[in-house]
């Protein structure tokens, strides 16, 4: 059920081969329903059939379900490299007093996009590449949940809390990268969390 639950938010492209894995796995499933029926009844020639063609159905789908998840990225955290590929120490994010109050604004620092928002004095800074399935989340919505302000995924609903993060509704399992910051001579600085400054 959570397969198909996660399927149900995948692309038309993901979800063509997530069906055809499913099939795959259901057919494997069967084939070796009858094997074992076969070999209860003695048929033991049949059920070894029954078996290898099992084991064909299940390479397939296993097959594909590893296409599905390394080479189509379905179910990925689509943020976990930024804290392998962005550069240590603070980070120039553009003019800090051109920000606008209140609105999700999209920066770039070190060629990462950002998701950017001014809130009186506070500024919240998450990467802009939503975890899902990569949406920017700069052209989502704001929105408060539980009493936090939370950016809402255009695409699939995610929300995410802003001063963390955190995943405050899925289809997202997988929080948003989130990044200190600081204002120098009107420049917004940014630095991920535990890296040298």
């Amino acid at each position: 059920m959570s397969g198909w639950a996660d399927w149900s938010d995948l692309h038309p492209q993901q979800q063509r081969v997530g069906l055809v894995h499913a099939v795959s796995n259901t057919i494997a499933a069967s084939l070796y329903t009858l094997s074992l029926a076969a070999r209860m009844r003695g048929e033991h020639l049949r059920g070894r059939a029954y078996g290898f063609a099992g084991l064909s159905a299940l390479s397939v789908g296993g097959y594909l379900g590893g296409h599905l998840s390394y080479r189509q990225a379905a179910g990925a955290n689509h943020g976990e490299d930024i804290p392998h590929t962005f550069p240590a120490g603070w980070q120039d994010a553009g003019t800090a007093s051109d920000l606008p109050e209140g609105e999700l604004t999209k920066r770039s620092a070190a060629g990462l996009d950002l998701l950017v928002m001014r809130r009186g004095q506070a500024i919240d800074v998450l990467a802009n590449r939503c975890s899902h399935l990569s949406a920017p989340l700069s052209d989502g919505s704001f929105s408060v949940s539980e009493g936090e302000g939370c950016v809402v995924c255009p695409w699939h609903g995610s929300t995410f809390r802003l001063s963390d993060g955190t995943v405050v509704h899925g289809p997202a399992t997988s929080p948003q990268v989130r990044f200190d910051w600081r204002v120098v001579d009107d420049r917004l600085q940014v630095l991920l969390p535990g890296a040298d400054g």
